[in-house]
C-alpha cells in the first residue's frame, strides 16, 4: 500500500515514477520522429518534393474553407424546401398584419405544445 506517495521498500514517490514514465514516453516519441526524418532523407528528392506538394495542397484546401457540393436532386429538394419556407413565412406575415397571429387560441395551442400537450 502506498502512503504519502511512497510504497514500502521503494524510495521513489508516485510523482517521481510519473515523471520517469513521462520522460520515457518523450524519449520514445523523439526516437520515432528521428527515425521518420532518417527515412525521409533517404527518399529520392523527387519523392520528397511530391510529399511537400501534397502537404501544401492539403493545407491550402483547409485554409480555403469547406466546400459542399450537392447533387441535382439534392439541389431540387433544397429549392423546394426554400419555396415551402417562403410560403409559410408569407402566411405568418399576413396573419401578423391581420392581428390573428397572436390570438388567444394560438397562444393556448403554443403553450400546450410547449408543455407536452
Amino acid at each position: 500500500m502506498e502512503v504519502h506517495g511512497r510504497q514500502p521498500g521503494n524510495p521513489n514517490s508516485a510523482r517521481e515514477r510519473y515523471e520517469q514514465g513521462q520522460e520515457r514516453l518523450t524519449e520514445a516519441a523523439r526516437a520515432r520522429v528521428a527515425r521518420a526524418r532518417e527515412i525521409l532523407e533517404g527518399l529520392p528528392e523527387v519523392r520528397q518534393e511530391a510529399l511537400r506538394e501534397a502537404r501544401g495542397d492539403a493545407t491550402d484546401e483547409r485554409q480555403g474553407g469547406d466546400v459542399l457540393e450537392l447533387s441535382a436532386g439534392a439541389t431540387r429538394d433544397v429549392e423546394a424546401l426554400d419555396l415551402e419556407r417562403e410560403k409559410r413565412v408569407e402566411a405568418l406575415r399576413e396573419a401578423f398584419l391581420e392581428g390573428s397571429l397572436n390570438s388567444p387560441e394560438r397562444i393556448e395551442q403554443a403553450a400546450a405544445r410547449m408543455l407536452g400537450g
